[in-house]
């Protein structure tokens, strides 16, 4: 065997090693990727039956994923529900600093505004339920947008 043979074949077995080797790692990624997805998927679910807990397992993947406005919206969401919407908020505002563009969403415009006016803030909540009008307002989104209208003005009535 010439030197030409043996380093062809000394190329193609290291190719086939570095082919091999960058499968492995994508696959031990695509693992690690969907592991953290079922872990943020679970935390989710957990805010209807143990918000507390959910808070503590989506702070936990903060550290992990600084940047997913999504955690911030459910920690936001899980606040709601322990009514505790001073925290609510501030998580909502730093989803909105990661996406702005979250704003023209208009589900989270009314939830938004739903913590606005537990929070006696009648100016924002108004702002927020116009937005989600503008944009578009789902069928079944309708009646909770007729509730925040009513209550914000029979407290701007009661001013």
């Amino acid at each position: 065997m010439n030197i030409s043979t043996k380093s062809f074949y000394i190329l193609l077995v290291f190719g086939l090693i570095n082919i091999a080797v960058v499968a492995i790692m994508a696959n031990n990624q695509n693992l690690e990727f969907n592991q953290e997805n079922d872990r943020m998927n679970a935390a989710v679910e957990l805010i209807n039956t143990n918000p507390q807990a959910a808070i503590v397992e989506l702070e936990n993947l903060i550290k992990k994923h600084p940047d997913n406005y999504l955690l911030y919206q459910n920690i936001g969401n899980a606040y709601a529900l322990i009514q505790q919407p001073l925290k609510s908020v501030e998580n909502y505002e730093k989803a909105l600093k990661i996406k702005p563009f979250l704003i023209n969403d208009p589900l989270f415009d009314l939830q938004y505004a739903q913590l606005a006016l537990y929070n006696n803030d009648l100016s924002k909540a108004k702002t927020l339920v116009k937005q989600a009008i503008s944009i578009g307002i789902p069928k079944e989104k309708k009646k909770l947008m007729e509730q925040l209208i009513i209550t914000i003005n029979k407290r701007e009535g009661a001013r």
